[in-house]
């Protein structure tokens, strides 16, 4: 069976359209958890009218903490052997979940990532990635997600997981940037990752979503979860991952913080920033741009925020 999370949160506009796609799955051993995350509209009535309809739903009613929150609420009761996210705004193609259960048993892989769409408020796809498709270990899709094609490897939804490469494992409860604050763990434990380049999940561009925006806490938790890495890595002693993700950390942190005073004390900042730097092992070894990029950032400050690309 297949548990398919979808945390919900005041998407009474395009629910239903989701629903309609993940009823109408062509793999039908399918437990749907709807976890309604305190909306304010109708969307918990929506949930439960479907529930109603279709047995394999069940709805989860509790108080808002987010979007990891919501994760967190549906991977602790889901009974399946593999987990499918979905956020509640996008939708999936019809065979999505029989093509991935398929892929995923007969190569007895840990986790398949699929590829996607992008779509608009015109509900028409404007967007088609076009990917290889390959079968990476656990370390090479972590090398991936620094890739052109991070999206596609980083999020969360898109993928069937075995359900038990959660066990010990959580969204991060209360920040932005959840997913690459999760996924490189979870492939960590992978033996076999497939990338597939069958679109299969449609994406819906919300350009007001908080993580579009430039603001404070986006800043903040994206610097976070960097030095998270940075801890892991160097905990497991990946040097590699370990120096990648320094070099990125001193780039948001010089470039994004510094200029904006968002902490009020750059002196403090920039000593971090250039005691992150001066751990990087290998330096020779590291992409020179990157290198680059992260020495100008701690050094110049002013220029810092005009690389904010990174």
């Amino acid at each position: 069976m297949v548990s398919i999370i979808i945390p919900v949160y005041n998407v009474e506009k395009y629910i239903e359209r989701m629903l309609t796609t993940i009823v109408k799955q062509t793999y039908k051993s399918l437990e749907i958890i709807l976890v309604d995350d305190g909306s304010t509209d109708s969307c918990g009535k929506i949930c439960d009218e479907w529930a109603k309809k279709d047995n394999r739903i069940v709805v989860i009613h509790k108080k808002n903490g987010g979007l990891s929150s919501a994760r967190n609420v549906g991977i602790n009761i889901a009974r399946g052997e593999y987990l499918f996210f979905c956020d509640s705004d996008d939708y999936i193609s019809k065979n999505c979940v029989e093509y991935l259960y398929n892929t995923i048993c007969n190569n007895q892989a840990d986790i398949v990532v699929g590829n996607y769409i992008e779509t608009s408020l015109d509900n028409q796809g404007f967007n088609i990635y076009k990917v290889d498709e390959y079968v990476l270990s656990g370390k090479q899709a972590i090398k991936e997600i620094y890739g052109k094609n991070n999206v596609q490897m980083v999020t969360a939804w898109g993928k069937i997981y075995k359900a038990s490469l959660f066990d010990n494992i959580r969204y991060p409860v209360g920040l932005l940037h959840e997913d690459e604050g999760t996924t490189y763990k979870l492939y960590y434990k992978c033996k076999k990752v497939i990338v597939s380049n069958k679109p299969i999940y449609a994406y819906f561009i919300n350009n007001n979503s908080i993580t579009k925006k430039t603001n404070k806490q986006n800043y903040i938790d994206l610097c976070n979860v960097l030095k998270e890495q940075a801890i892991f890595f160097e905990k497991h002693n990946e040097i590699e991952f370990f120096d990648y993700t320094c070099a990125r950390y001193c780039i948001q942190m010089a470039a994004h913080y510094l200029p904006l005073n968002y902490y009020g004390n750059n002196v403090e900042l920039k000593r971090v920033a250039k005691k992150y730097y001066s751990k990087i092992s290998n330096k020779t070894t590291l992409d020179r741009k990157l290198l680059l990029k992260a020495w100008i950032c701690i050094n110049f400050t002013w220029f810092a925020s005009k690389m904010m690309s990174i």
